[in-house]
């Protein structure tokens, strides 16, 4: 059990740092700020799942596996949108950091979700 929550820490810690780094390296302005903090928000819910999902043996599971799920998409995206474009790059790739974010807080909120389901059934289930 603590092994996964383990992995699956590094690889929110290092998502959250290559994020970080490649919002900063799409912009060279201060206008990135707002983009930083907003890319930011889905593994500060993924963090907030896994610490609320420590003490339960499914919860922990759950949490891990949606964590490291949402790490890789999110990362794939990225690196996708903005060197994964053909001979020429267009202002339309820099959406990614737009929705990239939406679409994993909707997988956080989905993961918290399940946890907290799956954690009241456990929890009924026990006497």
């Amino acid at each position: 059990m603590k092994g996964i929550r383990s992995t699956a820490l590094a690889i929110l810690s290092i998502a959250l740092i290559g994020t970080v780094g490649l919002v900063l390296a799409s912009s060279s302005s201060v206008d990135a700020a707002p983009f930083v903090g907003w890319a930011l928000t889905p593994y500060l819910l993924l963090l907030y799942v896994m610490h609320q999902a420590r003490n339960s043996n499914p919860g922990t599971w759950i949490a891990s596996i949606g964590a490291i799920i949402g790490c890789a998409i999110g990362l794939c995206l990225y690196l996708k949108g903005m060197y994964g474009q053909s001979e020429r790059a267009d202002a339309q790739g820099a959406l990614v950091f737009a929705f990239v974010p939406a679409s994993q807080c909707v997988l956080a909120l989905l993961v918290g979700g399940i946890w907290s389901i799956t954690s009241r059934v456990t929890r009924s289930r026990t006497p």
